[in-house]
């Protein structure tokens, strides 16, 4: 799925009282899996709370837009602000709400698939050509 698509893309969610509502894709930062509910977090600390389990959604969410970083969690990359680096390490997430930042754990079996990823949808520096002027 190209970006023009992907912006273009809603998820149908049902409501608690019936009915659906219709989120773009590129509103939602990720998904966690926490107490038995998948909770879906969206710009401003909004969040949906649902009785299902990560592998419902997870072939839901399109690649390489959205990855799992964890048991746990499901990213939205254009979200990640930075990567720090550890064991699996860990996402840095930017939020619109007054917190600004979450961080999300990488577990290992998805650190390369991540790190990989991260770099499809950058552009690096080039290395230094010019001296101190």
């Amino acid at each position: 799925m190209g970006i023009e698509e992907y912006f273009n893309k809603k998820i149908e969610l049902p409501r608690e009282k019936g009915g659906n509502i219709y989120i773009p894709l590129n509103f939602i930062t990720y998904i966690e899996v926490h107490d038995g509910l998948l909770h879906i977090h969206f710009e401003k600390r909004v969040t949906l709370s649902y009785n299902r389990n990560m592998c419902d959604l997870k072939d839901v969410f399109p690649e390489p837009h959205f990855m799992q970083c964890h048991e746990s969690f499901i990213v939205n990359l254009h979200f990640v602000s930075e990567r720090i680096p550890g064991d699996g390490g860990k996402l840095v997430v930017y939020d619109k709400s007054d917190a600004g930042l979450v961080e999300l754990p990488i577990s290992r079996p998805y650190k390369e698939l991540i790190i990989n990823a991260l770099r499809g949808q950058s552009i690096s520096l080039p290395p230094k050509k010019c001296g101190n002027e």
